[in-house]
């Protein structure tokens, strides 16, 4: 796509140089700001990212699609989320794969059980809150709503965890769960292919006045997305 997209030193800390794009960009009729969430709104430092993809997700492999062992479930995640760059929709195909073979053979991934999964099981308790971050993203969100800018956070993690991992930041004013978009809402594609934009692009624009792709800016920390 065209989007903008503004860099992130350390892939968590809203940096003053990117607000300042952001603010630049409503003068230029950006009419959507989308923000990634995971590794975006917080530091990678945490650790938080690789107790969700590591233990947390492997454990849930073995509990719910009888996967052996946590080191056959690691293999098989970490092959498709190369492929599709979310948890989600990887095991998803996996299923349609035939890669669930473990136990009696006929277990069956659900998205709502990864959903429940995510928002009981990842250790939110490394997550803090940024009190820098809340506050500029809180002023942003005041000027976009005097400016008629979409704000609004688009992640390729389950709408359950992603609602609490804002709220855990702090930051569920700034993107209420109506202005909060998950895997769930662009199923079955997810970021970064153009169709799981344009399910969200159609979803916040207003009638008669469609969001191009060259109308946004994005806020990730991967360019691929």
């Amino acid at each position: 796509t065209k989007s903008l997209h503004i860099s992130l030193k350390r892939n968590a800390k809203m940096s003053s140089k990117g607000l300042s794009s952001a603010s630049v960009a409503m003068k230029r009729r950006i009419k959507a700001i989308l923000f990634d969430v995971d590794d975006t709104l917080y530091d990678i430092a945490t650790g938080f990212t690789d107790n969700r993809n590591g233990t947390t997700i492997q454990d849930f492999m073995v509990a719910k699609l009888q996967f052996p062992d946590r080191e056959t479930a690691k293999k098989v995640r970490d092959s498709y989320f190369k492929r599709f760059h979310s948890s989600m929709k990887s095991l998803v195909e996996a299923g349609k794969e035939g890669q669930y073979i473990y136990g009696d053979g006929k277990a069956v991934f659900r998205p709502e059980d990864l959903n429940d999964w995510f928002a009981a099981k990842c250790d939110f308790s490394l997550l803090e809150k940024d009190a820098q971050l809340i506050e500029s993203l809180t002023k942003l969100k005041l000027d976009s709503d005097k400016n008629d800018l979409k704000v609004v956070a688009f992640s390729n993690g389950p709408r359950k965890y992603v609602l609490k991992v804002l709220d855990v930041l702090g930051l569920s004013d700034v993107f209420p769960s109506e202005c909060v978009y998950a895997i769930d809402d662009t199923l079955p594609y997810c970021k970064p292919e153009k169709e799981a934009f344009q399910k969200i692009l159609s979803n916040i624009s207003d009638e008669g006045d469609a969001i191009q792709f060259e109308e946004c800016v994005m806020v990730e920390d991967s360019m691929k997305n």
